[in-house]
């Protein structure tokens, strides 16, 4: 087995902000389009495809799952996501580390961490 991919859910009115969202915030690019998925592939090593699947429900519960990145410069990068559409939910800073919780345009949160000295 193998971890491929991400998929988030994004509703039609969404999937434009959020997609540019990730190609700016992140540098992925769009790989292909298939029925209602957009997939966004990156260059970088250990990045994986993010799959945007166009759903016709707004989202109503917070989601268990979110996505983890490791930043140098968490202000900064928050920031600069911000621009970009991001919602910054809240800031922590615990046993040494400090990370931001965003949300995406679409409303998919995820973390922004200083990184890990420790597994």
């Amino acid at each position: 087995m193998r971890f491929r991919a991400i998929t988030l859910d994004a509703r039609e009115d969404e999937l434009e902000r959020t997609e540019r969202f990730w190609v700016e915030g992140f540098g992925y690019r769009r790989a292909r389009v298939s029925g209602p998925f957009v997939v966004l592939g990156h260059d970088g090593p250990g990045w994986p495809e993010i799959i945007l699947q166009r759903v016709s429900e707004t989202k109503v519960a917070k989601s268990p799952v979110h996505v983890d990145i490791e930043s140098d410069d968490v202000v900064t990068d928050a920031e600069r996501l911000a621009i970009l559409g991001a919602e910054e939910l809240r800031v922590v800073s615990e046993r040494g580390r400090r990370w931001v919780v965003l949300r995406d345009p679409a409303g998919n949160e995820f973390c922004l961490a200083t990184p890990r000295t420790e597994p």
